[in-house]
């Protein structure tokens, strides 16, 4: 059986349900929190005229030495410095740890080591403006898109789409606000108020994008060759431009859907380009039809899917491509509603803060 390491962080279920099921199917895989160093635990790595080069860690269950066959790099979370530390100390710890966790990972792997997804590529497939670059090229519908902080020219843009356009970040950030909520930055339609300053514009950079009437939105996950996409019926309920902050309407609007084959390798080929081997894309298919590219998400989160609409099985099916030919051929299928019924989710939720 292949040895699996995931490195993930506690309050990530996704990475714990995968890791449940791949020991239903007799797997031993490793769960590594990078948040928990060097606060919580120690590693090492030896190497000298006359020592062979090793590497050790201490994984949830205790210490462990690699290489792996598989390394699924899921949630790194930032590194903690141990308490008693000098506030002065904390960013160059934090750094410094960062810095090691980085350069111990690739020791750990051997030659034919499965990563998903490794650290080159998955810097690359990061890059919003790769994405549009790669997809383009592929043959993609793409937004006409401008990004960066010139007023001049994006006001310009804005006239050029009358006034139809859309905002949003590079990441989904959020910020905790006094009262306990949280104000994340959303994909937002841009209006003329936000022109009434400079500031804001060329405070920080941005992407701007014409804002295209969509009829649906698709989530389309890719595993390896297995693509298993679904639609988000996002306008059933009124007008949307960002379904992840509109009340869980992926959740209560997603629909089975089929792509055709031609457009299903498409989506192959974009992960190849990008040299990833997992990606969950977002497109939209606009009025006349037409399926648009947005984003490809290098470890996004698909369970979320099965939560909705059970028949998908994408526990199952990540689990079958974590572990590839070693893969039973015979077996129940995984679901992800066992997994919330396991004593591993019981001991999870337990241990959150």
């Amino acid at each position: 059986m292949k040895k699996i390491l995931i490195i993930t962080q506690l309050n990530d279920i996704h990475a714990h349900a995968v890791y449940w099921g791949l020991r239903q199917r007799g797997a031993q895989p490793v769960l590594w929190y990078w948040a928990d160093f060097p606060e919580k635990n120690v590693s090492t790595f030896q190497i000298g005229n006359h020592t062979k080069a090793s590497a050790r860690f201490e994984s949830v269950a205790g210490p462990v030495a690699g290489p792996f066959d598989v390394i699924w790099v899921r949630r790194k979370g930032m590194p903690q410095a141990r308490k008693g530390a000098h506030p002065d100390d904390l960013e160059a710890i934090k750094s410094e740890s960062e810095d090691y966790l980085q350069s111990i990972l690739p020791t750990l792997a051997h030659g034919k080591t499965a990563w998903i997804n490794d650290q080159a590529s998955d810097l690359r497939a990061g890059n919003k403006i790769e994405q549009l670059v790669v997809a383009k090229k592929i043959g993609f519908k793409i937004p006409e898109t401008l990004i960066g902080n010139d007023y001049n020219e994006i006001r310009e843009f804005f006239r050029k789409h009358n006034k139809n356009v859309i905002v949003k970040a590079f990441y989904l950030w959020d910020w905790d606000n006094p009262d306990g909520s949280k104000t994340v930055a959303r994909t937002s339609r841009v209006t003329s108020v936000h022109f009434e300053s400079r500031y804001p514009i060329e405070g920080c950079p941005a992407i701007y994008q014409e804002l295209i009437e969509k009829t649906i939105e698709l989530r389309i996950t890719v595993m390896g060759e297995k693509v298993i996409a679904a639609a988000i019926d996002s306008q059933r309920d009124g007008p949307t431009i960002d379904w992840r902050c509109e009340g869980g309407r992926g959740q209560t609007n997603l629909l089975p859907y089929e792509l055709d084959s031609a457009l299903e390798q498409r989506c192959v080929r974009l992960c190849r380009e990008l040299d990833i081997v997992f990606g969950c894309i977002d497109m939209i298919v606009d009025k006349k039809g037409d399926f648009i590219f947005l984003e490809v998400n290098k470890m996004g989160q698909f369970l979320w899917k099965e939560d909705a609409m059970p028949a998908l099985a994408m526990l199952e099916h990540f689990c079958h491509f974590v572990l590839g030919s070693a893969a039973p051929a015979q077996h129940a299928p995984l679901k992800l509603a066992d997994f919330y019924r396991s004593e591993h989710y019981r001991q999870v939720m337990a241990a959150l803060p």
